[in-house]
């Protein structure tokens, strides 16, 4: 009976007080909401607060650099930790965070002081708008949407191109209560229009951040690859962190590929080198199946090869200068094409099920495998010799569903936006 009980509690009962719970939070928010819009439009200069996870998920660098050469506007960029990771994986993301800002010369605060023990106290910097890097409403309490909501305004810039059917996604706190969601495409409008409480009316389609660096006419930089002789192709492994039995998608076989993979760019040295850019949770789900010591050496092995390389952070130069991408990431489904380059998505079980509209259109433009010898034979036929009879689609498919809209960047239709609604100009 208690069994019965407890499952009820879990499959029904949870689900009905989150929701209920979230719609009251969403009307309190609402009677706040109208003093907030006037107390910030009024303000002669409007600080904006970016929360920021790690280095690989900043996108937002070339809106960041419109603001700062905006006199109304001061922006500054915060950490923000989860407290299910260790301290240790805290400490190296907020260390990793500092020293990539502070080398491009911006304003950057740790949210955690770990010398003194101390939170950093951000109501101190008065933000009116504050950017969440993800819409879960996660990570500590004292950087939850509830600390601000009395005095600030809140937008979204998803991070990543959401391809799976999670539709409620599309209708957490965040996407309810924001004053601005900055959505990539007409096909993520619509999807918000139709799963969140307030119908979308905050959504503004303003194409993928990821665009404005990844179709820029700007020089290319190779220096991320060890071998520099031009004939050798450079190709990139990406496998997601998704490998846990419970995760919510379970079509990874990067451990049945782990091993063999090493092999492989041994196997190619002098026609081939990787680089291998898993997401920068793989290393903690590894500690929890593999233990650190053989992690860190799985990494190492990467970081050592001849002809390969570990890569973590920032990816925009990486994509730019391959010429090709082997992954099970479902974001660089999309991020990948507007580089008009080969992709193949490598999965040990068929993940069209899981996609929506987009993410089936996007998986529409990849080679597929599941075994390395599927993987062998893409490198040998479509990266070595080149024959790559999905090029034009691909490429009518960045023209069709990807570019940003307004034939402007993406940072600037959002700062377009941005200044429109406050200002009126």
């Amino acid at each position: 009976m208690i069994k019965i009980l407890s499952t009820f509690v879990d499959d029904y009962a949870k689900p009905v007080w989150h929701t209920i719970q979230k719609r009251i939070k969403i009307q309190r928010y609402k009677t706040m909401y109208p003093a907030i819009l006037k107390k910030v439009k009024n303000k002669d200069k409007i600080n904006i607060v970016f929360f920021v996870i790690n280095v690989g998920m900043w996108k937002s660098d070339a809106l960041f650099q419109l603001l700062l050469k905006d006199n109304r506007f001061n922006p500054c960029l915060i950490s923000f930790l989860y407290p299910e990771d260790s301290i240790e994986y805290q400490k190296y993301v907020q260390e990793s965070l500092s020293s990539f800002f502070a080398a491009k010369g911006y304003p950057y605060l740790d949210c955690y002081d770990f010398n003194k023990n101390e939170w950093l106290d951000i109501h101190h910097l008065e933000p009116d708008i504050i950017f969440y890097a993800q819409p879960y409403n996660a990570g500590y309490k004292q950087y939850q949407i509830e600390s601000f909501w009395k005095t600030s305004l809140f937008a979204y810039i998803p991070y990543c191109l959401e391809m799976e059917k999670l539709e409620v996604f599309y209708n957490l706190l965040l996407q309810n209560i924001a004053w601005k969601l900055f959505y990539p495409t007409e096909f993520h409008f619509k999807q918000g229009k139709k799963h969140s409480n307030n119908k979308g009316r905050n959504i503004e389609v303003c194409g993928y951040p990821m665009a404005d660096y990844l179709v820029a006419n700007a020089e290319i930089d190779f220096s991320i690859w060890p071998q520099k002789q031009t004939s050798i192709k450079r190709v990139i492994w990406a496998p997601h962190h998704t490998i846990l039995s419970n995760d919510v998608l379970h079509y990874s076989n990067f451990l049945e590929l782990a091993e063999s993979m090493l092999n492989v760019a041994k196997e190619y040295r002098g026609k081939v080198q990787f680089a291998f850019k898993p997401h920068p949770r793989l290393m903690t789900n590894l500690y929890s199946l593999w233990g650190k010591t053989k992690t860190d050496a799985y990494y190492q092995a990467w970081n050592n090869g001849v002809n390969t390389t570990f890569v973590e952070g920032d990816y925009v130069d990486l994509f730019r200068s391959s010429d090709a991408l082997i992954h099970d990431c479902s974001s660089f489904m999309g991020e990948y094409l507007f580089t008009g380059k080969p992709l193949m998505f490598v999965a040990k079980t068929n993940c069209d099920s899981v996609l929506n509209d987009f993410g089936r259109m996007c998986f529409a433009q990849h080679y597929k495998g599941n075994t390395i010898e599927d993987i062998k034979d893409f490198i040998d036929n479509v990266v070595i010799s080149e024959v790559d009879p999905m090029k034009d689609k691909r490429l009518n498919f960045f023209k069709e569903q990807l570019l940003p809209p307004n034939n402007m960047t993406v940072a600037q239709n959002i700062y377009n936006d941005l200044v429109t609604s406050l200002f009126g100009k």
